[in-house]
C-alpha cells in the first residue's frame, strides 16, 4: 500500500522559536518496525510503560507475519526528530536529529484485532456510500491494554510534550485526508494524550469503554496490598467466598491437578520450540465459533530470544506431569500483570479450570509476588466482576474525515460516554469486594449476577 503525507513527501515540519534558535520537528513514516533502531525506540519508554510498547514486541508481530500488509496491518510507524536551524531554515547536516517521539501506526483494511469496536461506524459509512477502509490506527496489534500511544523523550517540558502530541495528531489527520483514508483511531491511549488530541482541528472525538481490572489493595487495611489469597477472600460475602473455595478444591482435590507459575528465563526453551504455548493459544480459538487466530507459531518462537523476560506462564499439570492447560501473560516493570491468552489441551473439559488458571491462581501469584494490579484483557465481564475485578474506564480518540460521519459518531459517543460512566459508577458501588469498614462486607447481600454463571 502506497502512503504519502501532505505535500507528496514522507516528512512534515513544525517549528517553535526559543530565543534565536529554531527547533524543527521532523516527522517520518516507516513501513516496518525494523527500520527503526531498537535502542532508539526503547529509549523513549518510561519505567511504567507497558512491555507491549517495546520494540521487540512489535518486531515479533511483524517478523512473524502477524501484523503485516498480508493480514491487513500495514505498518506506518512515526518517528519525530528535533533538528535546529535559523532564519526559518533547517541547518544542513548529515545528523538526522535527536529522536524525541515515536508512535506505532498501522494503515488498516479491516477492524479485527483492535478491541475498540467500530464495526457499526463502518456499516453506517457504507450505507451512506462512503468507504471506511483503509483507516489509520495508532495501537498495539491484538492487545487491549492501555498505554502511551505517542512515546516521548524523557525530560521534555510539559508544554513541549503537549505541542508534540498536538502536532502529531494534526499530522495523522493530514495523512488520512491526503491518502483518502476515512479516519484516525488512537486506541487504548493514556488520559494525558486526550487533551492534546482534543486541541487538534477539528478536535479528535473522545470515546470511553470499560474493562475489569484487579487491584492489589485491601480496603480494610487503608489500601495496603493483600498479605495472602485468604485475606483477599475475606473481603467477599460469605456465599461468594464459599463458592470460590469450592471451585478451587475441585481443581486440586477432585481433578488432581497442580499449578505452576514460570517467569522469564525459567520458562524452558522447549516450551517455545515445541509450540506448547502456541498450542494452548490456538486451542481456545478452535473451540469458539467466533474465535480468530491472529498469532502463529513463528510469533511465539520469536519471543524466546526477543521478549522472554517479561513473560509469565501459569500452567496446569495432570498427575503425570503433563501440561493440560495454561495462560500466557506479560508482567511490566511497574508490577502490572497482563493476562493475554488461555488454553486447554486436556482431552475432556475440566470444570472450573479456566477460573483457577485465569483468575484465582493468577491473583494468588500477584499477591505473593507483590504485584500491583492485574489486567485480564477483554471479555467475560460478569465472571471477572463476581471474582473481585473492578470496572475501569479505558480511552480512545477518533477523527472522522467526512463531516457527516463525524457528526453521527460524535452524537453516538456522547450517549455512549454517559452509559459507560453510569455503568462504571453502578458496578463500583456494587463491587463483589467490599471493605468491612463500609459496613457491607462479610455476610452482606448478593452482587449483581450472583449465581448466574
Amino acid at each position: 500500500m502506497m502512503v504519502t503525507s501532505t505535500g507528496g513527501s514522507s516528512e512534515k515540519e513544525a517549528a517553535t522559536m526559543e530565543r534565536e534558535t529554531q527547533y524543527f520537528l521532523t516527522v517520518k513514516t516507516h513501513t516496518n518496525i525494523s527500520q527503526i533502531q531498537a535502542e532508539e525506540w526503547n529509549s523513549l519508554l518510561r519505567f511504567e510503560d507497558s512491555p507491549f510498547l517495546q520494540h521487540e514486541w512489535f518486531d515479533c508481530l511483524e517478523a512473524s507475519g502477524c501484523a503485516v500488509p498480508a493480514t491487513g496491518w500495514n505498518p506506518c510507524h512515526l518517528t519525530i526528530r528535533m533538528v535546529t536551524g535559523r532564519g526559518g531554515e533547517v541547518a544542513e547536516s548529515d545528523d538526522p536529529g535527536e529522536l524525541v517521539a515515536a508512535a506505532p501506526v498501522y494503515i488498516k483494511t479491516h477492524s479485527m484485532g483492535e478491541f475498540i469496536f467500530d464495526n457499526e461506524w463502518a456499516s453506517a459509512a457504507y450505507r451512506s456510500g462512503l468507504d471506511y477502509y483503509p483507516k489509520v490506527l495508532v495501537a498495539v496489534p491484538f492487545t487491549p491494554a492501555s498505554g502511551a500511544r505517542l512515546l516521548l523523550k524523557r525530560g521534555l517540558s510539559q508544554p513541549m510534550q503537549r505541542e508534540i502530541r498536538r502536532m502529531v495528531g494534526g499530522f495523522l489527520q493530514d495523512l488520512a485526508k491526503s491518502n483518502g483514508f476515512s479516519s484516525v483511531h488512537v486506541n487504548f491511549c493514556e488520559e494525558e494524550e486526550i487533551g492534546a488530541l482534543q486541541e487538534a482541528q477539528p478536535p479528535y472525538l473522545h470515546r470511553t469503554s470499560m474493562q475489569f481490572h484487579w487491584v492489589n489493595r485491601n480496603k480494610d487495611k487503608d489500601g495496603l496490598p493483600y498479605s495472602s489469597f485468604d485475606e483477599y477472600l475475606s473481603a467477599f460475602r460469605s456465599k461468594r467466598r464459599i463458592k470460590i473455595k469450592k471451585e478451587r478444591r475441585s481443581i486440586y482435590e477432585d481433578a488432581g491437578l497442580t499449578l505452576q507459575v514460570l517467569r522469564g528465563r525459567d520458562i524452558p526453551d522447549s516450551y517455545f520450540d515445541s509450540d506448547l504455548i502456541f498450542k494452548l493459544y490456538v486451542s481456545t480459538i478452535d473451540k469458539l465459533f467466533y474465535g480468530r487466530q491472529y498469532l502463529n507459531e513463528a510469533f511465539f518462537r520469536l519471543l524466546k530470544d526477543k521478549f522472554r523476560e517479561p513473560l509469565c506462564l501459569v500452567l496446569a499439570r495432570d498427575a503425570g506431569g503433563e501440561v493440560v492447560a495454561g495462560t500466557f501473560n506479560v508482567i511490566s516493570n511497574d508490577k502490572r500483570f497482563y493476562g493475554r491468552y488461555w488454553g486447554c489441551v486436556a482431552p475432556e473439559d475440566i470444570k472450573n479450570l479456566h477460573f483457577e488458571t485465569c483468575y484465582y491462581k493468577s491473583i494468588e501469584y500477584c499477591i505473593e509476588a507483590g504485584l500491583a494490579a492485574m489486567e485480564p484483557g477483554a471479555g467475560n465481564s460478569d465472571f471477572k466482576f463476581m471474582r473481585g475485578f473492578e470496572p475501569v474506564h479505558v480511552h480512545s480518540m477518533h477523527h472522522l474525515v467526512h463531516p457527516g460521519l463525524r457528526q453521527a459518531v460524535d452524537d453516538f459517543l456522547q450517549y455512549e460516554r454517559r452509559e459507560v460512566s453510569g455503568t462504571v459508577e453502578y458496578l463500583s458501588e456494587k463491587s463483589a469486594v467490599r471493605g468491612r469498614r463500609d459496613g457491607q462486607g462479610g455476610e452482606g447481600g448478593q452482587a449483581p449476577g450472583e449465581g448466574g454463571e
